[in-house]
């Protein structure tokens, strides 16, 4: 998998979020648009109905609410998801979609800032090492 392939996938969550709230403000604006033009006289021969701009207010107020609180839901799991690093126990390689990268090249995809440093055990380990040559 080629690093562009990569940046793709990773613009999916903003994707489907910018769906997700194009969806809500089509449904609210179906709800403006049969309130104002009466959509099922005209497209069904249903009865007359009067305008009720109230009934269109809640009925799109509640669509919007949901809409945002699906939207949060789908941010929270995208964060949560994000935060998650599979790691081979055995070669330390991290999985980036269906490939397994070195870590470093996982940092660099993920644009996370990294820098180095030694564990205490390793630094006794190390002292021990140049201690004993």
């Amino acid at each position: 998998m080629t690093l562009p392939s990569i940046l793709r996938l990773r613009q999916l969550p903003a994707t489907a979020i910018a769906l997700e709230i194009a969806g809500s403000l089509v449904i609210a604006a179906a709800i403006w648009l049969d309130e104002i033009f009466d959509v099922p006289h005209y497209a069904f021969g249903a009865p007359v109905s009067p305008f009720r701009p109230h009934e269109a207010i809640w009925e799109s107020s509640l669509v919007l609410v949901l809409g945002a609180v699906i939207v949060a839901v789908t941010v929270k799991l995208v964060r949560h998801l994000e935060r998650v690093i599979v790691l081979c126990a055995w070669c330390r390689r991290a999985q980036l979609d269906s490939a397994w990268v070195s870590i470093e090249e996982f940092f660099l995809v993920h644009r996370a800032k990294t820098s180095h440093g030694m564990c205490p055990e390793c630094a006794l380990r190390f002292e021990a090492q140049q201690g004993g040559v």
